[in-house]
């Protein structure tokens, strides 16, 4: 488990800040975002760059790091938000299997750590 904490830290980092600016309460609820930008961040470090991102595939990342989930519903709502402001691009209609892609750009730095 640590390993992947620290794998994932800069791509963490990366994603808060940019929450952060789009975001003008994230910080207010910084508590429960950074466990979306968690599962986030696990979803994304091993897969490709137009692999589509489900919330329960956000899920499955924040229960790697934490063993458990607080809220699965904030977890979808929170990933909605983020498509309402441009950081998600939303592939679906209204129903809860909605598959988002990354609708910015990831700094290769903050990939450099994946396995071959």
């Amino acid at each position: 488990m640590m390993e992947i904490k620290k794998r994932i830290k800069p791509l963490k980092s990366h994603i808060t800040n940019l929450v952060n600016q789009k975001i003008s309460n994230s910080r207010k609820k910084s508590e429960s975002w950074n466990e979306t930008i968690i599962g986030l961040s696990v979803a994304i470090i091993d897969a490709p760059k137009d692999w589509p991102i489900t919330p329960g595939d956000v899920i499955g990342g924040i229960k790697v790091v934490r063993k458990s989930v607080r809220s699965d519903q904030r977890v979808k709502t929170q990933l909605r938000i983020l498509s309402s402001y441009g950081l998600l691009t939303k592939e679906g209609g209204l129903k809860a299997g909605n598959t988002y892609y990354l609708n910015f750009e990831l700094p290769g730095e903050l990939l450099g750590t994946q396995e071959a």
